[in-house]
This record gives C-alpha cells, structure tokens and sequence, in this order.
C-alpha cells in the first residue's frame, strides 16, 4: 500500500475535531460550505437526525478523504442516507482512493439501515461505479470583469427586470438582524411555489454557527474591494489565478507592480501589513508560464520577483 492509498478498512465513523475535519475539507479543490463540519451539529440540533460523518485515513493517520452523511427518518417519507439534505451539494472528498473507500462504506451502511435510498450530492464526476441521476443540474455563468459588460450580455427583457428593483428604491441589508424579514419572504416564496417550508430554528442555528466565520469573511471581501478600487488607480494588476482569492476569504490579495515599481518601496509606503513577495508558485504567473513549461534559463525572473507584492484582507484595512 502506497502512503496515499486507502483500504476500506481505513474508513471509519469520524471522531476527531471540527478543526481537523474542516482544514481538511477547505484543501479540496471542490469543497462547499456544505462540507463544513457546522452542519453536523446544527442538522443533529434543528432536526434530531443522526449524522454518521466518515473519514478516510491513510496508513500514517492523516485525513485522505471525508464524507458528511445524514440519515434522514421522515414518518412519512421514510428513510434515507444523505450527503447532503436540505441543500444542493455534498458528497465525498479527497483522493480516488479515499472516495472509493468512502463511497463503498456509505452503501453498507445504507444496507445496514434499510434506507430507502442512498444519494451523494457531488457537484462533480465521481470515480464511482453507482448509478448517476441527472434530476438536478447547476447552471453556472461564467462573470466578466466589468458590471457593464455583465449587463450587455443580457436580453433587454432581463436588464429592464434586474434595474428596475434599483429605480424604486430597494435596499440590501446583511447581518443577524435581518433573519425575521428574510424568513417572512423566504416563507411566503416557498408557499407560493408549494413547497414545504423549513422551520425558522433551522436558519438562526445557522446564524449563529456561522456568525463569526461570515462576519470575517465579508470584512475580507469587502477589504479586497478597497484594495482593488486602489489597484485601478495604481496601475497594478491581479493575476488571474489570484483573483477569487478574497472572495474565498482568504487573508491576503496578490498583485503584480509595474515594471517600474518595487514591491519593497511600495509594501513601506503602504503600510497596514502590504508585503513584498508572492503566496503561490511563479507557474501560475501568467507572465512565467509559458517559459515554466521548458527547461532553461529565465531571463527577467529575478526583475518580475520584485514586482510581487500581497495585501491584507483583515478588517482593519477599512477602518
């Protein structure tokens, strides 16, 4: 067995920290805030299901793989084995290996149980031999860089339909103290479409789960901003690979100075934690990675390094 090779004896019930189990899930090239281990404890609170979370562990005991699970008993409806429930996404994670063996315990389990039926909820292809169903797609658009190029790729139809919210006035408000007016148009839209409606318990443990976590990260994103509207002034460029970073919360925004700055000199004057350097590998420099594919000298490299610089995403920088 090879270090990152997984039996299925090296799957069991997890029982480790919430911290382990999301550092590991946030490492997955396809996680979702559904993977988070917060949902274990507010699906088992809100609803009283059991959640038989699975992990992967390959031979030095490190996490190769995660599956959330949810067993869902409705006296109605009847049984059923979930990754996940209520909500779009799930499903296992980590590597071919780990998947398998997770994917083959969740059937035996299902066995176990007697459900009436076993689903993983992957927004992504699987290297599983059960059956795919098609019931449910994403549909995902791929967003320009500008509002207005955004809005020039619609039909007339929708432009007037997503301005006119705007010309009377509405107005968009985040926070914990906008869940009573959420769940009374969340509850009257569900309603009207015939669907049964969540209970209101379920939306505050989310709240307060999340609380922390989702205030951080919209000060980040909302820092990242700053920082962009900055760029634009500057001159400076975000790389492509960096630029979703602050929208998934990350710490820092990664730029490339122009050619006659020096990310020493800037990162001083700047202050509020700016540092010269560069978070991720020069191969994803759209600038390097032509020349990265072949052997040789890199003519240039040591003048672009000093153009690398990072800004931070805290709150602070927008106070």
């Amino acid at each position: 067995m090879t270090a990152t090779a997984v039996a299925a004896a090296d799957v069991t019930r997890f029982s480790g920290s919430a911290a382990e189990w999301d550092a590991f899930v946030r490492r997955q090239p396809h996680w979702t805030a559904f993977h988070l281990h917060a949902w274990r404890d507010v699906v088992a609170k809100v609803f009283g299901h059991r959640t038989p979370y699975l992990a992967a562990r390959d031979p030095s005991g490190e996490l190769a793989g995660v599956l959330p699970l949810v067993l869902v008993a409705s006296p109605v409806f009847g049984r059923f084995l979930v990754s996940m429930p209520f909500v779009n996404y799930g499903g296992p994670l980590g590597s071919p290996d780990a998947v398998r063996a997770l994917a083959d315990e969740a059937v035996r389990l299902a066995d176990r149980e007697k459900v009436k039926l076993l689903e993983l909820r992957s927004r992504t292809e699987l290297p599983l031999d059960l059956p795919v169903s098609h019931r449910k797609i994403t549909v995902v658009l791929d967003l320009p860089d500008t509002t207005e190029k955004l809005m020039k790729s619609f039909e007339a139809k929708l432009r007037s339909q997503v301005r006119r919210p705007a010309k009377e006035g509405i107005v968009v408000r985040f926070g914990r103290d906008q869940l009573p007016p959420f769940y009374g148009v969340f509850a009257q839209h569900m309603r009207d479409l015939g669907t049964p409606v969540q209970p209101r318990k379920l939306f505050t443990a989310l709240a307060a789960a999340w609380d922390e976590s989702t205030r951080e990260t919209v000060h980040r994103r909302e820092a990242a901003a700053a920082w962009r509207r900055s760029t634009t002034v500057q001159g400076w460029s975000i790389p492509e690979s960096d630029a979703t970073a602050a929208v998934r919360g990350e710490l820092r925004l990664a730029v490339v100075l122009p050619p006659d700055q020096h990310s020493s000199s800037v990162a001083a004057r700047l202050g509020r934690g700016a540092m010269p350097g560069y978070p991720i590998t020069l191969a994803h420099l759209p600038a390097l990675a032509d020349r990265l594919q072949h052997p040789g000298p890199m003519p240039g490299a040591d003048a672009l390094a000093r153009r690398l610089m990072t800004l931070p995403c805290h709150r602070h920088v927008i106070r």
